[in-house]
């Protein structure tokens, strides 16, 4: 299927349209080639005057379109394609569309001299191969700025980004929806536990209702549905409904059994809570992760959402895939090799080295206005990672307070301070990579790195900061990220 003609099943076969202009020469002299160009720039105007000229005369006359230099080449000359000449007129710094009655002597010597060049490639098959990560145009003639050790390393190269991306999108898409439904569930799990906690705070209301009817037992009369009494604390009266089938004894005791059980639940539901808050912070900082991530990814955003996938299927939000059950007992395996090899190494790590050990890859760094390194996590592996191994003694960490984000840490130099500038510089960086991202200001807590512990039990991304060292009022729209 093409403009020009249909090629289908059941359809009547047509030939291909016969091919325009002559055959590109380098023999060819400048001038010749110019004044070539030139004329099928102007038939080719002409031509899309006809054939715009039919529907508009019905409304109002078309304006006249203008000869174009991208027109002209493809109709001069046999087997050049559009792409070529936009190629040749990117290495000649001129514009595709131009007027070629508007280009200059210069211009037409660059012009020309990158059509030599093409044709030198071509006899000599001396092909470079190049590619423009911004467009993802390819080309084999040295046109764009990343350049490719052969033609077969340009398209494994352009296909493997293809089917990283394929495979990105698709990822993110899954654990987006996967965290999703496991927010829903403990936020509902977290409501029910703060409800059975309230309704267990009763216990003293209850018990004091027992209280009440022991102490006025000589005062009830048998069958009474209702009594009639001072409450000691406030000395006002209450009313207290009764069942007059029971003894005034068995319904205080029924009473003390529920307030006991109340007790009880408050002292078993507390942990359930706490927990399941736990993992609501988790899931919530997992949610923003995930929506911070971009929309088409490169090798490294894979390798980053697959470690929220790994995280994940740990923490049993989500089931391991089939295919996947090897790959992890392999790279438990290494990961196991690596922390024992850590522990038995008297060197400190390096941020790299700190990163592959836990499976940690691909951390956000920048450098702030002293020079100083600012590091910052893409998910809650790579938090863990920064804030227990990267980050040392001396370092700054920060985090968006009371809000789900990043951990940002500033890597002090020993005998240097950072600035206000360099502290303001990573604030601005914990606002934006943060739940905060939306809001005009938001406040960074800021502390040492030795201040900072892993709670017992705690899951990935989450610290305790036993010492603050101040807060910091952030912009996420100043970071150097935004």
């Amino acid at each position: 299927m093409s403009s020009l003609r249909q090629v289908q099943q059941g359809r009547q076969y047509q030939l291909p349209p016969p091919a325009t202009g002559v055959q590109p020469t380098r023999d060819e002299p400048a001038a010749a080639w110019c004044h070539n160009i030139t004329q099928a720039a102007t038939l080719a105007a002409a031509e899309r005057l006809q054939q715009s000229a039919a529907p508009a005369a019905a409304h109002q006359p078309a304006s006249a379109p203008k000869p174009m230099l991208l027109a002209g080449a493809t109709r001069a000359y046999m087997g050049v394609s559009p792409s070529l000449v936009e190629e040749l007129c990117l290495l000649a710094n001129v514009s595709p569309i131009a007027n070629p009655t508007s280009l200059t002597e210069d211009d037409w010597h660059q012009l020309h001299k990158a059509w030599l060049s093409w044709h030198d490639r071509i006899h000599s098959k001396n092909f470079v191969a190049t590619s423009c990560p911004k467009t993802g145009k390819f080309s084999v003639i040295g046109t764009y700025p990343q350049g490719h050790q052969s033609v077969h390393d340009l398209v494994n190269s352009y296909y493997c980004s293809i089917q990283v991306g394929e495979v990105y999108a698709g990822l993110l898409q899954r654990l987006t929806s996967a965290v999703k439904q496991a927010l829903k569930k403990a936020r509902g799990r977290v409501r029910s536990f703060e409800q059975q906690l309230e309704a267990a705070e009763g216990a003293a209301a209850v018990q004091k209702e027992a209280d009440i009817i022991v102490a006025n037992i000589y005062r009830i009369p048998e069958g009474a549905s209702q009594l009639q009494a001072e409450d000691w604390d406030t000395g006002q009266p209450v009313t207290l409904q009764l069942d007059p089938p029971k003894s005034p004894m068995e319904q205080a005791e029924v009473l003390y059994r529920k307030a006991r059980k109340l007790r009880r639940a408050v002292a078993a539901v507390k942990p359930l809570l706490a927990a399941a808050q736990q993992e609501l912070e988790y899931l919530e900082t997992a949610e923003l992760e995930l929506a911070q991530m971009p929309a088409a990814g490169t090798e490294q955003d894979l390798m980053a959402i697959k470690e929220v996938q790994e995280e994940l299927i740990d923490q049993k939000i989500i089931k391991p895939p089939p295919e996947a059950a090897l790959a992890a007992k392999a790279a438990a395996k290494g990961r196991k090799a690596q922390r024992k090899q850590q522990k038995s190494s008297a060197l400190p790590l390096s941020v790299a080295a700190a990163a592959a050990a836990t499976g940690g890859a691909g951390l956000r760094q920048y450098r702030s206005p002293g020079g100083f390194v600012v590091f910052v996590g893409r998910n809650n592996k790579q938090n863990d990672v920064l804030s227990h191994q990267i980050a040392k003694a001396g370092d700054m960490w920060m985090h968006v307070r009371g809000l789900p984000g990043s951990h940002t840490v500033l890597k002090v130099t020993p005998g240097k301070e950072p600035s206000e500038d360099d502290l303001q510089y990573a604030a601005d960086l914990a606002a934006y990579f943060s739940k905060g991202r939306d809001a005009g200001k938001v406040d960074v807590i800021v502390a040492r790195a030795e201040h900072l512990k892993k709670p017992k039990a705690a899951k990935p991304g989450q610290v305790l900061v036993t010492k603050e060292e101040g807060n910091i009022v952030a912009r996420p729209s100043s970071s150097a990220a935004s």
